[in-house]
């Protein structure tokens, strides 16, 4: 089966649903911080650890050839936007940090990208989805500078420095929507 051709693989399709279940799960972590949104983020993670590993399996059984390396790095960073935002949670529950608006609006525009990204990978690539994909990804790291700003301005230097972890985890999630954006583009060119 040709990627650039036909639609991606199945196991693909998962995964980018996987990464925007784990990020639709941090979304609804940072409006309502909550064990069990805690427990439900643990646990897409998990699942986002299995579609990987389907993944990985259906290609060390393809030869190699473009369409692979294609597959390959979507993948790194659709798992990369599922673990970062798995562990932004992670990290925002073990430093008890509250609900904060910042946090908020980059967990939600992350998750909107992820759910983008996925249906461009379902109903077909488009340069309209990518770049939609890309834009809320933007916001989310706009977002992210001005929460960094915020927190070097807070009350104390040791709730400042957990704030940016956080921030640095949803950044990293944001920079995976832009690299798988970026591939998937390339992969549209070359139709």
């Amino acid at each position: 089966m040709s990627w650039r051709r036909e639609t991606a693989p199945k196991e693909l399709l998962s995964l980018a649903d996987a990464a925007a279940e784990s990020c639709r799960a941090a979304a609804r972590y940072f409006r309502e911080p909550s064990e069990p949104a805690a427990v439900s983020t643990k646990s897409r993670s998990r699942a986002l650890l299995d579609a990987v590993a389907a993944l990985k399996a259906v290609l060390k059984a393809r030869p190699a050839s473009p369409e692979r390396e294609d597959w390959l790095a979507v993948s790194k960073s659709l798992a990369e936007l599922g673990e970062s935002a798995g562990r932004a949670v992670a990290q925002a529950k073990l430093y008890e940090v509250s609900r904060q608006p910042r946090l908020i609006a980059m967990a939600q525009a992350l998750k909107e990208a992820a759910e983008e990204l996925a249906a461009a990978l379902r109903r077909g690539l488009s340069a309209e989805r990518l770049a939609l994909a890309k834009r809320l990804a933007s916001s989310a790291v706009e977002a992210a500078r001005r929460a960094r700003g915020d927190s070097l301005a807070g009350a104390g230097v040791v709730e400042g420095l957990k704030d940016q972890e956080i921030v640095r985890r949803l950044h990293e999630a944001a920079g995976a929507v832009h690299d798988a954006a970026d591939r998937l583009a390339e992969v549209l060119s070359v139709r």
